[in-house]
């Protein structure tokens, strides 16, 4: 039986930042509506804090200011860290030209997420509009300084599918949504959420680019040595370490080995279990996984030591 991915390293992590974000907002959003009609204005003793507001209504607006604005950063962050792991062993930007070119953003998000429009064939241009309203946003709440601009083409594809934004996005108004950006305006619950599901939909778009893009063998490869890197300990050098954790896992005998080595790669990403039909998946044959079993350590330290 074969073994598949179809969800990467790099988008668990990305999930993980911002899976339940949108729970969570609201979570902290009730919490201030609370304060704001109760008109709270003494702490819980087990918080063991100092605060006591002038206006606690005041206070609780202000502060959902705040909370929306770092939801904002947190959504930008999230995709910037998939980017970045994507770049990292195993890697699923396996094309120099693209790596080359992602390299000379170097901490510029927008400038990552123009140099991604360029290779991945997204159909759903809103959807784009919306992550990159999403990023100058968040740039210019955050930096004083902020210069990067919303394209005439993000503007006139966000106004011209206004209607579709709205139906895909739960009432998202894309005129509004406009304004506050012009306006420099923190952005609303409603928008913060529409901006979390496209950045969630659009990082999906890239990861298929890369499954279709992916050489399997390169990438199984380089798996198998960040999965022995990682067991690098202080007691010992890093070759040292990679050098155990094979005999560990490649040490073994007959059917024993194959299943230490299936365990060792589902630890490090792969599934057996077969994913859903509408989603993309990267598959590795029963026979290469038979081969890699068949290796001894010191061959598999060296087949997928990098060159």
């Amino acid at each position: 039986m074969p073994l598949h991915m179809s969800v990467s390293q790099a988008r668990r992590q990305f999930k993980r930042m911002l899976g339940h974000a949108n729970h969570q907002i609201i979570t902290a959003l009730v919490g201030l509506d609370l304060i704001e009609r109760t008109k709270v204005a003494v702490p819980p003793k087990h918080l063991n804090v100092s605060w006591s507001p002038c206006d606690p209504v005041a206070s609780a607006r202000r502060t959902r200011t705040l909370i929306l604005d770092m939801a904002l950063v947190r959504c930008v962050d999230a995709f910037d860290a998939y980017i970045r792991l994507s770049n990292r062993l195993p890697a699923l930007v396996q094309s120099e030209k693209l790596r080359s070119d992602l390299a000379k953003c170097r901490h510029s998000v927008f400038g990552k997420f123009n140099t991604i429009e360029k290779y991945v064939n997204n159909s759903d241009k809103l959807l784009s509009a919306l992550v990159e309203i999403a990023i100058v946003w968040r740039n210019r709440r955050v930096h004083t300084d902020a210069d990067d601009v919303l394209s005439v083409t993000c503007r006139r594809i966000l106004r011209s599918g206004s209607a579709e934004a709205a139906k895909q996005f739960r009432g998202l108004e894309i005129d509004e949504m406009l304004d506050r950006f012009e306006e420099n305006e923190n952005p609303r619950l409603k928008e913060i959420a529409s901006l979390i599901k496209a950045t969630q939909d659009y990082v999906g778009v890239i990861e298929e680019y890369f499954f279709e893009n992916l050489d399997e063998q390169k990438f199984l490869k380089e798996l198998v040595w960040r999965g022995l890197s990682e067991s690098v300990s202080l007691e010992r050098t890093r070759e040292e370490s990679r050098k155990q954790c094979s005999e560990r896992v490649w040490g073994k005998s007959g059917k024993n080995k194959q299943k230490a080595v299936e365990r060792f790669l589902q630890r490090n990403g792969l599934s057996r279990s077969e994913p859903e039909r509408n989603e993309k998946w990267v598959v590795f044959e029963e026979n290469v996984v038979v081969e890699l079993s068949s290796m001894s350590p010191k061959e598999v330290r060296n087949w997928s030591r990098p060159v």
